[in-house]
């Protein structure tokens, strides 16, 4: 408007090319702004992130895709289906922890930045194999062994290579 018209105005609107929530505002009323400086800051919480933080010991339960459920204590009966899409790669060697970045849909915007949850991941994928109790493995020290009972009251051992441990 200032190089169609050539008249200096004393108040400015503008329009955000976006759409979303003002999370910050710097801008007030009398203020002026040298160029470039943040005026708003806007975010789209129709997705939310969340971070969780696995121990290294379980980190290998966690993977890209996985599912979660999140709860709140603020909210209860409601539940929010989300997925992980990105587990860090480093360890906080204080904690010993890996953060794993969740993300869930918002439509009605009950969640919040800095808001605390409960997260339930979703049960690993192991693939195929068998499941036997902790106490029918034999472990021998250099292999690992199971009973396999046959006709006629007879045992025979078989090796097998054992994989996660559950709960």
């Amino acid at each position: 408007q200032l190089a169609r018209e050539g008249v200096v105005q004393k108040t400015l609107t503008y329009y955000s090319p976006f759409s979303g929530i003002v999370v910050e505002k710097k801008a007030f009323e009398g203020k002026a702004f040298p160029a470039g400086q943040l005026l708003y800051r806007i975010a789209d919480l129709s997705k939310v992130w969340a971070n969780v933080f696995i121990y290294e010991n379980q980190i290998h339960c966690a993977y890209e895709g996985q599912g979660a459920t999140l709860t709140l204590s603020e909210l209860p009966g409601r539940t929010f289906q989300g997925n992980v899409i990105y587990i860090y790669p480093y360890l906080d060697p204080k904690s010993r922890t890996v953060k794993v970045r969740l993300e869930f849909e918002n439509p009605d915007l009950l969640l919040m930045p800095d808001m605390f949850g409960r997260v339930k991941l979703d049960p690993h994928r192991m693939g195929e194999g068998l499941s036997v109790p902790r106490t029918a493995v034999m472990h021998t020290g250099k292999r690992s062994l199971v009973y396999v009972a046959l006709a006629g009251n007879r045992f025979e051992p078989r090796e097998i290579r054992t994989g996660m441990r559950l709960d």
